[in-house]
This record gives C-alpha cells, structure tokens and sequence, in this order.
C-alpha cells in the first residue's frame, strides 16, 4: 500500500515537471525570432541615428554658411576700408609733395636773392671802398705836392723855415703877401717878426686855409720831418 501510494506521488511529480517544461517552451520564443526582433530593433536604432546625424550635420552646415557669408561681408568691408584708406593716404602723400616742391622753390628764390642782394652790397661796398682809396690818394698826392713845393721854395730862398719839434714847418712868405695884406697876419703898424705859439699858429694858419679852402690843413700836410 505504500509502496503504491510513492509511485502514485512519483508519478504525480513526474507529470508536474512535464506540464511545467511544456509551458516554459511555449512561453519562450524561437531562436530565430529573438534574432529577428534584434536585427529589427538595431535596424531602427541605426536610423534613428542616421536621421540625428543628418539633422546635425544640416545645422552644421548652415552654421558654416551663416559664419562663411559673415566672413566674406567682413572680408569685403575691410578690403573696401583699406581702399579708402590707401586713397586717402595716396592723396596726402601727393598734397605733401606738391608742398614740398612749392617750398622747395621759395627756398630757392630766397636763396637766390638773398646771393643777389649780398653781391650788390659787395659791389656798393667796393665802389664805395675804391672811391675812399682815390680820394687819398689823391689828396696824399696833393700833400706830396705840396710838400714838394714848400721843399722847393725853401731851397730857393723865398720861405721862412719854423722849426719844431714835431716837423719842421716851411712857409712861403713871397706868396701869402702877394695874396693878402701883411695886417692879416702881422696886425696893424710895421710888420715884424712873428712870435706864435702852436695854438696861434693854428689859429692863423690852419683857420685861414679852411676859411680860404685852399692850403693844406692836415698835421702831416704842414710839419715835415
């Protein structure tokens, strides 16, 4: 009897594990199934993917051509500037120049005449210069002749030699009174010998032959050494 109720439970446990094994077949599905539904998924992952990247690369792309047309108005902008600029700076450099040459052409007229207005001076100053050496000489040469004549008629007896000591003084006593009357020298009454000191020698003579014009009025013209 028990022998026969442990098979009875045996046989139940077997049928158990049966009625189990045949639901876990039936509930898990084929191999060839799972892969299908695999495949299936990473087919749509990979689209879904590929759309993300197709739509990232779009924005992209119009990023590049937004930054592109930016870059290429900034381009023309400053390309345009720096004609201006290059313009304005050859406009300058032209002004500059025309300047410089208009200046450069003062400074040589003032140049020029600045050398003209020196070589008139020069010339004035030395027709001015020649005229003072004639003049000497020609009065150093009346001197001479003069001193030659007073020479002259000392030698011949008709001067009066006085004698000094800054150079000896020869006066023609013949020709001054020819020329004048004695009074004007001697004074009224009888002429006599004249006794001067220099300040009434000069006062006499050399006032004389200023007043006259004529006769030597110089210390050298008169004091022969």
């Amino acid at each position: 009897m028990k022998r026969t109720a442990l098979l009875i439970v045996l046989l139940v446990a077997s049928l158990s594990l049966v009625a189990c094994s045949k639901k876990e077949e039936a509930q898990a599905p084929a191999p060839e199934k799972a892969a299908e539904t695999s495949a299936a998924a990473v087919t749509e992952k990979v689209a879904e993917a590929g759309a993300k990247v197709e739509e990232k690369a779009a924005d992209v792309a119009a990023q590049v051509e937004e930054k592109a047309v930016e870059a290429a108005a900034a381009t023309e902008s400053a390309v345009q500037a720096a004609t201006e600029k290059a313009g304005e700076v050859a406009a300058q450099v032209e002004e500059k120049a025309a300047e410089t040459t208009e200046a450069g052409k003062e400074v040589v007229a003032a140049a020029v005449a600045a050398v003209a207005g020196a070589v008139a001076a020069t010339e004035e100053k030395a027709a001015e210069v020649a005229g003072a050496v004639e003049e000497k000489a020609a009065e150093a040469t009346q001197a001479v002749a003069e001193t030659a004549t007073a020479v002259a008629e000392a030698a011949s007896g008709d001067s009066v030699v006085i004698e000094n000591t800054y150079g000896k003084v020869t006066f023609n006593h013949t020709v001054h009174s020819e020329a004048f009357d004695c009074a004007l020298c001697h004074g009224e009454g009888e002429p006599g010998a004249l006794d001067m000191g220099k300040d009434a020698a000069h006062a006499a003579c050399k006032g004389c032959h200023q007043e006259k014009g004529a006769g030597p009025t110089k210390c050298s013209e008169c004091h022969v050494k």
